[in-house]
């Protein structure tokens, strides 16, 4: 028998190992059906085979949450992980995967932020950020209404530093047009991204909100309360796309002229 197809499976099985330990490094915990689009596997039995061996190495383990609609197992890393995880360069993070640490009530939306950067990753985005991680991380600093943080940060495929907001559930006009449309115009203007990503669940929500933050913007220019010192003639400052089509080849969000 040639060695040739044992050499590949070999190949294939670190390359998994590899894919599922760096994307959990910073990510902690997943689904067997993200790590299965990490590992590039359709079929579940083998997203699920390939996931026991991590465990039976002790390099990752599961847990079941339960949240109002379903039971839901969980993947996480371990120290063992971490370890194996880190280039020799870095320090091995302390963070591992802790049941009890898991927020039923966010679990969706933290989910959700996985599956934009699983998908970003594939079309070439770089360097996500969870920005509520790195904020616990960093607790002393200065907090202010207009000091919105966004859910991620990312390298677009043109290095162009984006804010990305996950709105699950769309909230009030009166908090975007106070609170989180001038807190992004401030960092905007400080230079900290270059533009905002709006992702919404589906493409109606979308365009709801595309509507909504464009009127608030206009009663903000209209008060004269819309304080922007950066010019956008390459790209738009916010832009908007759906976990419904997120990236797909012929549904791209486009840079294009104009300030909102």
């Amino acid at each position: 028998m040639s060695l040739l197809p044992r050499t590949l499976a070999y190949e294939q099985s670190q390359r998994k190992t590899r894919d599922v330990l760096s994307f959990l490094r910073t990510s902690l915990y997943s689904t067997e059906l993200l790590l299965g689009q990490i590992m590039r596997i359709k079929h579940r039995s083998t997203v699920h085979n390939t996931l026991v061996r991590l465990e039976q190495a002790g390099l990752i383990r599961r847990a079941s949450i339960r949240t109002a609609m379903a039971s839901i197992t969980l993947w996480g890393i371990t120290p063992e992980g971490q370890q194996l995880a880190t280039p020799s360069a870095e320090e091995v993070s302390a963070l591992t995967f802790n049941i009890s640490k898991v927020s039923v009530s966010r679990l969706e939306h933290y989910l959700s932020l996985q599956q934009i950067r699983i998908t970003g990753e594939q079309f070439g985005w770089t360097e996500f950020v969870y920005c509520d991680r790195e904020a616990r991380a960093n607790p002393d600093k200065a907090e202010s209404k207009y000091n919105v943080r966004p859910d991620l940060t990312a390298l677009d495929p043109h290095g162009r530093k984006v804010a990305i907001e996950c709105e699950l559930s769309l909230k009030s006009p009166a908090r975007y047009k106070d609170n989180i449309i001038p807190g992004h115009i401030r960092h905007l203007n400080a230079e900290e991204y270059d533009y905002v990503l709006w992702v919404t669940r589906t493409p109606p929500e979308q365009q709801t909100l595309h509507q909504s933050l464009t009127a608030r913007i206009q009663d903000l220019r209209e008060e004269q309360r819309l304080h922007l010192t950066r010019t956008f003639t390459e790209y738009k400052m916010f832009q908007f796309a759906n976990l419904e089509t997120w990236l797909k080849p012929q549904l791209v969000v486009v840079s294009s002229g104009g300030q909102h």
